[in-house]
């Protein structure tokens, strides 16, 4: 949604709510075809500084997620983000699955749910996932683990609507953070695989405000903003 507003240019933005709290994360996974030669992030970014219009990318809409998460590996090796060959697959995740069992593209990313069964069967190779560290149940080394500096998520959050008052913002603060603290919550989270990123009130408003800074920073440099 971050990525939406400033590529549309729209009138309205997230910075008009009240932010409540950051819930949840999905963390971007790169994946190779298991026929690939590449083996490690060392061999992926050696190829990409070598010839980096040879790696083609498959990932969603350009200016989402997906796409923002190739351009960082790309800035991350020195790599130009007019040179990435970047295939965006806006119906969906089947389409740039079937281009990856298909060997039709050099790589993939997406959230790692999309591609877990595969890379399970051992169709896919997992060589990277954008968490600041590893994550528990997931046996992919990270970016930065492997000396690429790149971290993002795709987050879920709650917002309150602009006109609500302090005191409503921070009863909907104090209802989310008793939440997170429930088995409920928490058996719901392991059920669905989802990554455990609560960050309430003010310390979402400060996560909000560097991510749409990052998120513009380069979507500038891919000319999809001003």
């Amino acid at each position: 949604m971050v990525g939406t507003t400033i590529t549309n240019n729209t009138p309205v933005d997230l910075t008009m709510l009240k932010p409540v709290a950051r819930l949840t994360g999905e963390y971007q996974v790169l994946v190779v075809p298991s026929a690939s030669p590449v083996q490690n992030l060392t061999d992926f970014v050696a190829l990409l500084k070598k010839d980096p219009r040879s790696v083609t990318w498959a990932g969603g809409a350009p200016g989402g997620t997906d796409h923002i998460f190739a351009c960082m590996i790309a800035k991350a090796a020195v790599v130009a983000l007019g040179d990435l060959s970047y295939v965006a697959y806006t119906g969906g995740g089947g389409e740039a699955m079937a281009s990856l069992l298909g060997n039709q593209v050099s790589c993939g990313i997406s959230g790692y749910g999309e591609f877990a069964e595969q890379i399970k069967a051992g169709n896919l190779r997992a060589i990277a996932i954008s968490a600041p560290e590893r994550v528990s149940g997931i046996e992919v080394p990270t970016l930065v683990e492997q000396g690429v500096d790149v971290t993002i998520s795709n987050w879920r959050g709650v917002f309150g609507a602009p006109n609500i008052g302090d005191d409503e913002v921070k009863a909907l603060i104090d209802l989310t953070t008793t939440m997170v603290q429930t088995r409920d919550w928490k058996d719901q989270l392991a059920t669905r695989g989802w990554s455990d990123q609560f960050l309430p009130g003010a310390e979402f408003a400060a996560y909000l405000e560097k991510d749409t800074i990052a998120t513009r920073s380069v979507l500038v440099d891919l000319g999809l903003a001003k």
